[in-house]
């Protein structure tokens, strides 16, 4: 059952069932929230071209490349995982069969050596805003 603001259990706040009170809970706190300024022009980002022409290092491109990293990370893993096999299949049968047995979790720990890395660039410029942020 969604939010109803004309519900008078809602209005009243809590009916028992404890995923309505958190649900209650959570559309009251982002009620709250402001969503805009009143006044001010939201500042629209800047193209990956002129950020990448930032000289001054005011604007990080980084973080908004990652999912890219990510996914060119992940078919550069598949291509070579690929490669492995035809490789070892032109070489012999059996050799391609290792290659194939061994391609598969080869593939598996590419993934999550790429995961993590991508996390821990995601955590550092996260960290780095925060810092930036509360600086003024």
């Amino acid at each position: 059952m969604f939010f109803d603001p004309t519900d008078a259990r809602a209005i009243r706040g809590y009916d028992g069932f404890p995923a309505r009170k958190i649900l209650f809970r959570r559309i009251c706190a982002m009620a709250t929230a402001p969503s805009y300024v009143e006044g001010q022009v939201i500042p629209q980002e800047n193209g990956l071209i002129e950020n990448l022409m930032d000289f001054s290092f005011q604007r990080l491109v980084t973080p908004r490349m990652l999912k890219l990293l990510y996914s060119v990370h992940l078919l550069i893993g598949l291509i070579a995982d690929v490669w492995f096999v035809f490789s070892g299949f032109q070489t012999s049968t059996s050799n391609g069969l290792v290659a194939l047995i061994l391609g598969v979790p080869a593939m598996l720990l590419w993934i999550v050596y790429c995961r993590i890395v991508v996390e821990l660039l995601a955590a550092v410029f996260r960290a780095a805003q925060v810092i930036t942020n509360s600086q003024g």
